[in-house]
């Protein structure tokens, strides 16, 4: 789903979209050393390592993390603008 179609079903549901919460992240890559890199980036932007594949998943290597940050629209874009950019 992308963001504000998240944030559309949360503020439909009463959300108060502004405290924060655990936000989890789901990032595919195509080799093993592309996901090694991305995790120590990411972790250096607070970011907590929930689970990562050791193999590959169905063609992709598959992390999960992590972190505590409001989901108000600004914020929720700004995220995921910086872990894109940490997908080298």
């Amino acid at each position: 789903m992308g963001n504000h179609s998240v944030l559309e079903s949360l503020v439909e549901s009463g959300d108060k979209l502004k405290i924060p919460r655990k936000v989890e992240h789901i990032v595919l890559f195509q080799n093993e050393k592309m996901m090694k890199f991305f995790t120590i980036a990411v972790k250096k932007d607070g970011f907590t390592i929930e689970e990562e594949s050791s193999e590959k998943d169905e063609g992709d290597y598959v992390i999960c993390i992590s972190r505590i940050d409001s989901v108000d629209y600004l914020a929720i874009d700004e995220f995921t603008d910086l872990l894109n950019c940490r997908e080298v």
